[in-house]
């Protein structure tokens, strides 16, 4: 199996953060493939790999925290519950985590959601994350280094914050108000006015 990068920054940083993180200390290769073909564009292939460490070195080594952007995963081998905490409390910012679990699970393993909840921006139940939609439910944001600030991210109507800045126009007669403010919504723009979302004028 080989996946094509958009273009071979990308391809850099997986090869390099990949190596760095296998040659970290009791980090096993359980699965990766080897292959030579041209990608898309002429762009050079990378191909999936899959590791293993313990719970221990995990918690010691702060290089396998980090993110290796592309087809890579580490599977965190614990002996128990409380290990599993303990791995979950040193997890860097996300954007999304999931939760492979019954309903019983996760009612005798609160504790662990809690911290699991606190990492990203969206925690999903047996479920792989979906493609991004621009809508209000959609929250693809998260903790740092996932996101610079996690009241926003770059998809979603949320997104919007990032390139605005918040002002309030108090005691302004209407007429002098901008036209996205004034009561009778020259611009016909949908509006909350009083927690409402209309395009009506006041």
């Amino acid at each position: 199996m080989r996946l094509s990068c958009l273009h071979n920054g990308i391809v850099k940083a997986f090869v390099e953060n990949a190596k760095l993180a296998l040659q970290q200390k009791d980090v096993q290769t359980l699965s990766a493939v080897e292959n030579h073909d041209s990608g898309l564009n002429n762009l050079p292939p990378i191909s999936p790999i899959l590791s293993s460490t313990t719970a221990k070195n995990f918690l010691q080594n702060s290089i396998l925290h980090q993110e290796v952007f592309g087809p890579y995963a580490i599977i965190v081998n614990c002996k128990d519950e409380n290990e599993m905490i303990k791995v979950a409390s040193h997890m860097e910012g996300q954007l999304t985590v999931t939760v492979m679990a019954t309903n019983a699970d996760l009612k005798n393993n609160e504790s662990l959601i809690d911290i699991i909840k606190n990492c990203c921006g969206r925690i999903i139940l047996n479920g792989v994350p979906t493609g991004v939609e621009v809508c209000e439910a959609m929250q693809h944001g998260g903790p740092f280094p996932a996101s610079t600030d996690s009241r926003f991210g770059s998809v979603g109507a949320d997104a919007i914050k990032r390139f605005a800045r918040p002002i309030s126009f108090q005691n302004w007669s209407n007429d002098l108000l901008p036209d996205e403010l004034k009561n009778e919504n020259p611009l016909h723009i949908w509006r909350i006015v009083n927690n409402e979302l209309t395009n009506a004028a006041i």
